[in-house]
């Protein structure tokens, strides 16, 4: 359950991000404001999902790694092949979020420091959305 709240934290932003996105798409939608406000929800997007998907989701995987494979109660309670099965499991959606997590930090460098990583290009190819 911890995974999920990392994860269900950082959804609505990106939720407002994904529709921004779309927005930009759109000629009627695409106005000066309309960009302004995608860089506002980009920035905002990669400076809550960073920190959550980067530091704090591994870390609680860790911690419940450790407790399914070496705690007392785990092994008594809960049979070694569904450790190891919860254990994948827990550890797809981390790795599934490095390019993310790569993207937004080229997004942040982009935006905050003024450099244009070429990171941003390999993630429009890999994610399949244009940034």
């Amino acid at each position: 359950l911890m995974l999920i709240l990392v994860g269900e934290i950082t959804n609505p932003l990106f939720n407002f991000y994904l529709i921004a996105q779309q927005a930009k798409l759109l000629e009627c939608c695409n106005g000066p404001m309309a960009q302004q406000l995608f860089v506002i929800i980009e920035v905002l997007c990669a400076i809550i999902y960073i920190p959550f998907r980067a530091v704090i989701g591994p870390a609680a995987g860790i911690y419940m790694t450790y407790n399914l494979l070496a705690s007392k109660s785990a092994k008594t309670n809960v049979p070694l092949g569904w450790r190891l099965f919860w254990l994948l499991i827990m550890w797809v959606v981390p790795a599934a979020s490095i390019p993310y997590i790569q993207m937004y930090a080229g997004l942040l460098k982009k935006h905050l420091l003024g450099e244009d990583e070429d990171i941003i290009v390999a993630q429009e190819a890999f994610v399949g959305q244009e940034l």
